[in-house]
């Protein structure tokens, strides 16, 4: 008897996006869902329910459910990009509407279906080898979620050499292709191993990494405030000379390398 209630008692997913049919698929060992918190689907309280029922009628209310469907389409159904929305949102209704709203809209103003469509090759305008070089990262491999791991070199990163072979722009349209090819592999990994996935593991080895020495050769114009100083080899290869006096002109090519990635890291949360 207590055998048969833990069974049922077990989060299990919608249905099988491969078989199309309903299929009890428990989470993988580890993941919330199997240490008893609540939130997920198949593991939701009563409140929950009520609150996931009330984000699908403010979402039909509101002529969205084809959109919400569109964000489905590398899920096991649409309850599981609304329960996303939900927790980040503390489950206030109206709020996770209005923030999947605001992410449907990024979509289309960035372009995010036509970046899809194309090749890395295309994307960044050049040979994806060129980047990789300046720029290491690939896709590892997988943890014991089975959730895939995406590792990112920033130590030998040059970022003034980057830019000489492609653009920020191409960057930033590079990296939601690259994350959302992690979601796909999410969703094929889902089917292979019977247990949703929902989420990847992103490694930033910094060792090695410096600010001083990701100047943006491009963002110097010759500050009014610089003296030349002995020391200067240009920006380059800028290793932050005893000479430097830090004129306050310097902060924008300073930090033209750190906005950079900041553009990368915000556009990760929401292409996701």
């Amino acid at each position: 008897m207590e055998t048969k209630a833990a069974e049922e008692d077990q989060p299990v997913a919608a249905a099988d996006p491969e078989l199309g049919q309903t299929a009890k698929w428990p989470y993988p060992a580890g993941h919330p869902a199997q240490r008893g918190v609540t939130g997920y689907w198949g593991s939701l309280n009563s409140e929950q329910e009520e609150l996931l029922r009330q984000f699908f009628d403010m979402v039909a209310h509101r002529g969205r459910q084809s959109e919400l469907a569109e964000l489905a389409e590398l899920d096991h159904g649409i309850e599981f990009p609304a329960l996303r929305f939900l927790r980040a949102s503390k489950w206030d209704v109206e709020v996770a509407v209005e923030r999947m709203e605001d992410h449907l809209r990024w979509r289309r103003d960035f372009g995010f279906r036509e970046v899809m469509q194309k090749e890395p090759r295309e994307i960044l305008e050049c040979d994806p080898a060129d980047v990789n070089r300046f720029y290491p990262h690939w896709q590892l491999g997988f943890d014991k979620q089975h959730r895939p791991i995406l590792l990112k070199q920033y130590g030998p990163l040059e970022i003034w050499n980057l830019l000489e072979v492609t653009t920020m722009e191409n960057l930033v349209r590079y990296h939601v292709w690259w994350q959302q090819k992690g979601i796909e592999i999410m969703k094929h990994k889902s089917a292979q191993e019977r247990a949703p996935v929902e989420t990847y593991t992103i490694i930033l080895d910094v060792e090695g990494a410096s600010w001083l020495k990701q100047d943006a050769r491009s963002g110097c114009s010759g500050c009014a405030g610089c003296s030349g100083c002995s020391g200067c080899s240009g920006c380059a290869g800028c290793s932050g000379c005893a000479d430097c006096a830090d004129c306050s002109d310097c902060d924008g090519v300073l930090l033209d390398w750190p906005t950079g990635l900041l553009a990368f890291w915000r556009t990760g949360v929401l292409a996701y």
